[in-house]
C-alpha cells in the first residue's frame, strides 16, 4: 500500500482493457452503461458494493482501484509469511517483498483495474492451505487447514474456475515438504481429476463465457487459427514477471530451501499457461507471489556458498539479464502494456518516455547487483553480498511501479485531456461540447460528464467548424493532426494544441483558453523560410528533396544520446514511405545511427510536404557504449524511398567543397557532408 497507493488516483484509463470489468460492477448497483461479457458475479458484486460506499469519497476510479489494491496487500502478507527465514538471512523478506512490488503485473494491478490480483490470492491461498494440511503432523492443525483449503479452492474456482483454481493449487500442495505418501496420492488425484474435467470441457466448449471455467474462447482465435502463438503463455511469463525471470527459473532448477509446493505451482502455473493461452489468449497468470519467494529464495541460496558451481550460475543468470535487456529496449510494449490489446508504435508512447532504456537500466541493476554479490561473497562477507541483492529489489519496487508503468498508463488515458477541455468549459473559454475524429474510446461516456461528445468522420469537417469563428474544441489523432495543420496553412483559420499529454490523442481548439499555451509542435517543423543551422550543405535528391543544412546538438561520447536536426527544402512530390539515413561512419568498423529513421519522426509525414517547404527534422541518436570506435567519423546522409531502393543524389554530381558535400558510392545514393569527432 505505501508503494503502490501515492498514484492511486493520479490517473485513468477506463479504455479498452479496464471498462468491461467497471461496466459489471456498475450494472450490479444498477448503472450499466454498455454491453459486457459475463464473468464471475461474486467479485463485480463485491467491487460494485465497494464503490457505491466509496465513490462519493474518492471517485469512481480510485474506488475501484483500491478493491484491487487490497488483494495485493494481501499478495504481500502471503509473500512475507513464506519469506526465507535461514538465520543470517536478514534480508530475506525485505528482498520477497520488495521483488514482489517491483513485478510489474503488480504495478498494473496498484494503479489500474487490470490483471487478476483477487484471483491469484484465492490460488495461492489455497495451494499454501493445501500444502499445510497435507504436512500437518496434528490432527486439530489437519483439521483447521482441511477447512481453509475447500474454502479457498471454492473461492478460487468461482474467480479463476476449475482449472486454474482446483487443479493448480492442488497438484502443487502434492509436493508440499512433510506428509505421508497416501495424502500426497489422494491430493494429487484430487487435482488430475480437476485437470481432465478441466480439459474435458474445454475441448467440448461452444462459444460463449462457461461459468466452471471462468472463461470464454477468444474470437480472433476462432476466426483465425493460424494466428494462434504457441508460446504466448511463455511470453506471458516473461512478460509478466521482468525484471527477476532468471532468478525464479534458477529457484526453480536449483532452489534448496524453497518449499517443494512453490517450486511446483510456478512450474504447473507456466505449463498451465501454454495450452491455455492457445485457446482462450493471453490471461494474467498468478504467479507473481510464487515468483518473488522463488526469487527470494534463490538468491538466499546462491548466497550461501561462493563454490566454482556457484559461480557457474550466477554467470548464467547473468547472461540471461543481458539478453532479457536487449529484449526489454527492443519490444518495451510487450513488457508494459501486460493486458491492453496490443497496441503499435504509433499508439504506444515508447519513445516518448523512453521505456526501452528503462526497461534495460532497471534489469542493469540487476545486473551490476549480481556481480557485486558475487565479489562480496569471494571476498568472505555474505552479508554485503544480501545486502547488494536487496538493494536492486528495492530499486526495482520503486522504479518499476513509478518510473515505467504508472508514467505509460497515465499517457494511454483520456482524463488529462478531458479536464483541460473541463477547465476551459468552466472558465467559459470553450462551450461544453466537444466533437471526436476517429477517437473511437469507450471511456469518453464515463469522462464527459456533462460535456457533449459529437463524433466527426472527416478532416474537412472539422475544419469547417474551426472556420466557422465560434469557439470549439475536438479530439484528434495524433496521426490526424499534420492534415488538419495542413489544411489550416491552406484556408488560415486558426488552429491551438490545448494537450499533447496522451499517447495517441491531442485535443485541439480553434481558441486559445487563457492560461494555456499552443502544444502545437508543427509550427516548428514545417517552416516558409529557411533557418540557419551550424553546418550548411547541398545534397539534392533527385527533383523531390534535399538538404541544406545540419547540426549535432550535445557532444557523441559512448552512451549518449545528442539530437541530430537537418533542414530539409521540398521541391517536388517526396514518397510517402521516404526516410532519412544520417549515420556517422568510421571505415567499416564503426557506425552510429545506421538505420532510417521517419522523417519529422512522424509528426508531419511526407505525404503532407509540398513544394518550396523547408522542414527541420529532429531525431535523437543512440550512441552505443561498445560497438563503436572513438575519433573523427564521416556524416554520411542518403535517402529511403522504400524498403529495397533509395532515391538517387542528384546534386553534387560528384565533389563540391562549396556545398560541403561529396559522393560516397558509385550509385550516388550517399553523400558524405562533414565529419564528427566522437569521444
Amino acid at each position: 500500500m505505501v508503494v503502490l497507493g501515492p498514484g492511486l488516483g493520479a490517473h485513468g484509463i477506463w479504455g479498452e482493457a479496464e471498462l468491461p470489468r467497471i461496466e459489471r460492477s456498475l450494472a450490479r448497483i444498477g448503472e450499466a452503461h454498455g454491453t459486457f461479457p459475463t464473468a464471475p458475479v461474486g467479485l463485480d458484486v463485491l467491487r460494485g458494493l465497494w464503490i457505491s460506499v466509496l465513490r462519493s469519497l474518492l471517485g469512481l476510479e480510485t474506488a475501484a482501484r483500491t478493491f484491487d489494491l487490497i488483494a495485493v496487500a494481501f499478495g504481500g502478507a502471503l509473500v512475507a509469511a513464506w519469506a526465507p527465514r535461514r538465520p543470517g538471512a536478514v534480508f530475506g523478506t525485505v528482498v520477497a517483498l520488495a521483488v514482489y512490488l517491483g513485478l510489474p503485473s503488480v504495478a498494473v494491478s496498484g494503479s489500474a483495474v487490470l490483471g487478476d490480483p483477487w484471483g491469484e490470492i484465492c490460488i495461492v491461498a489455497a495451494a499454501s492451505a493445501t500444502a499445510a494440511f497435507v504436512g500437518a503432523d496434528d490432527g486439530r492443525r489437519r483439521f483447521s487447514m482441511a477447512v481453509a483449503a475447500v474454502a479457498f479452492v471454492a473461492a478460487a474456482v468461482h474467480v479463476r474456475g476449475l482449472g486454474w483454481g482446483a487443479a493448480l493449487p492442488l497438484l502443487a500442495a502434492a509436493f508440499g515438504p512433510n506428509g505421508s505418501k497416501r495424502m500426497r496420492a489422494a491430493v494429487a488425484t484430487a487435482g488430475a481429476c480437476c485437470l481432465a474435467a478441466t480439459c474435458v470441457l474445454a475441448v467440448r466448449q461452444e462459444d460463449g463465457y462457461l461459468p466452471i471455467l471462468a472463461a470464454a474462447k477468444t474470437e480472433a482465435f476462432l476466426d483465425d487459427p493460424a494466428g494462434v502463438d504457441v508460446v504466448a503463455g511463455i511470453g506471458a511469463f516473461l512478460h509478466q514477471t521482468w525484471p527477476v525471470t532468471p532468478l525464479a527459473l534458477l529457484g526453480v532448477v536449483a532452489g534448496r530451501t524453497c518449499p517443494g509446493w512453490l517450486r511446483a505451482y510456478l512450474v504447473l502455473a507456466v505449463a498451465a499457461a501454454v495450452p491455455w493461452c492457445l485457446v482462450y489468449g493471453v490471461v494474467p497468470l498468478p504467479v507473481t507471489v510464487a515468483t518473488a519467494l522463488v526469487v527470494a529464495h534463490a538468491a538466499d541460496d546462491g548466497l550461501a556458498s561462493s563454490n566454482a558451481k556457484g559461480r557457474l550460475i550466477v554467470a548464467l543468470v547473468l547472461g540471461a539479464w543481458v539478453a532479457l535487456a536487449k529484449d526489454g529496449r527492443a519490444y518495451p510494449a510487450a513488457y508494459v502494456n501486460l493486458f491492453g490489446p496490443p497496441l503499435s508504435g504509433t499508439f504506444f508512447p515508447a519513445e516518448a518516455l523512453d521505456l526501452g532504456g528503462r526497461i534495460a537500466r532497471s534489469i542493469h541493476v540487476w545486473i551490476l547487483a549480481a556481480a557485486a554479490a558475487a565479489l562480496a561473497l569471494h571476498r568472505g562477507r555474505p552479508r554485503l553480498a544480501s545486502a547488494a541483492v536487496a538493494f536492486a529489489a528495492v530499486f526495482g519496487a520503486v522504479i518499476v511501479p513509478h518510473g515505467i508503468v504508472r508514467p505509460t498508463l497515465a499517457r494511454l488515458s483520456l482524463a488529462p485531456l478531458l479536464a483541460t477541455h473541463r477547465e476551459a468549459v468552466e472558465a467559459g473559454a470553450l462551450p461544453p461540447r466537444l466533437a471526436t475524429l476517429r477517437v473511437d474510446a469507450p471511456e469518453l461516456e464515463l469522462y464527459a460528464g456533462a460535456t457533449t461528445v459529437e463524433a466527426v468522420n472527416h478532416r474537412r469537417k472539422l475544419a469547417t467548424l474551426f472556420a466557422a469563428g465560434a469557439p470549439y474544441a475536438a479530439l484528434v489523432r495524433k496521426t490526424d493532426l499534420a492534415g488538419l495543420f495542413q489544411l489550416h496553412r491552406q484556408d488560415h483559420w486558426p488552429l491551438f494544441v490545448l494537450d499533447d499529454r496522451h499517447a495517441w490523442a491531442r485535443l485541439v481548439a480553434n481558441v486559445l483558453p487563457p492560461g494555456l499555451e499552443d502544444r502545437n509542435r508543427l509550427p516548428h517543423i514545417v517552416l516558409d523560410a529557411p533557418v540557419q543551422l551550424e553546418h550548411e550543405t547541398l545534397v539534392r535528391f533527385e527533383d523531390a528533396i534535399e538538404i541544406l543544412g545540419w547540426e549535432i546538438e550535445g557532444p557523441v561520447v559512448r552512451g549518449a544520446r545528442p539530437k541530430v536536426r537537418v533542414l530539409l527544402h521540398v521541391i517536388g512530390p517526396v514518397p510517402a514511405s521516404a526516410k532519412l539515413i544520417f549515420r556517422l561512419q568510421a571505415g567499416r568498423t564503426s557506425r552510429i545511427g545506421a538505420e532510417p529513421v521517419e522523417l519529422t519522426g512522424g509528426a508531419y509525414p511526407p505525404g503532407y510536404f509540398r513544394p518550396g517547404d523547408y522542414i527541420l527534422h529532429e531525431h535523437e541518436m543512440r550512441v552505443p557504449i561498445f560497438e563503436i570506435l572513438t575519433g573523427p567519423h564521416v556524416v554520411v546522409v542518403g535517402m529511403r524511398r522504400n524498403e529495397k531502393r533509395n532515391l538517387r543524389i542528384t546534386a553534387p554530381a560528384g565533389r563540391d567543397p562549396e556545398a560541403g558535400a561529396r559522393i560516397f558510392d558509385r550509385a550516388h545514393h550517399f553523400a558524405a557532408i562533414g565529419t564528427v569527432m566522437v569521444l
